[in-house]
């Protein structure tokens, strides 16, 4: 940017009423090129005053983890206890949706789902799924 004594003159009156921010965009530079320039010329811009408010921030996007997260908890608070569930829907649950007590026990070849029923201490399965485990196969 080429600085002549006309846009000088320009910064100086502008320095007097607004911030370097507010500068930038009226002289149609960037924040930086007007701070380098006051600091060389020692002019003093309006500070920012810390009680005026921002610009509002955009919501914060959850990854695919954090939603699933969101909405197991949510599903949790509203829905029926496990126990309770209808067959149809006990073994299809994804990994991401198992809370810590819930059955691991895998259903399915390629796209894996778990049981999810409540499992009992000490075992990552139902009392169903921890009797099936322990069971001996004859060869």
């Amino acid at each position: 940017m080429q600085w002549t004594e006309d846009r000088i003159e320009e910064l100086r009156e502008l320095a007097r009423h607004y911030t370097t921010t507010q500068i930038a965009d009226l002289m149609n530079c960037t924040r930086n090129v007007i701070v380098g320039k006051c600091h060389r010329l020692g002019i003093k811009p309006k500070p920012v005053d810390p009680q005026q408010p921002g610009p509002p921030k955009p919501p914060k996007q959850l990854s695919a983890v954090e939603r699933a997260t969101v909405e197991r908890i949510i599903r949790e608070k509203l829905a029926l206890p496990r126990e309770t569930l209808p067959p149809e829907k006990k073994g299809q649950f994804t990994l991401i949706e198992l809370g810590n007590n819930d059955c691991r026990w895998p259903y399915g070849d390629r796209d894996f789902t778990f049981c999810g029923m409540p499992t009992i201490e000490g075992s990552p399965y139902c009392p169903t799924h921890t009797k099936k485990s322990r069971q001996r196969f004859n060869k």
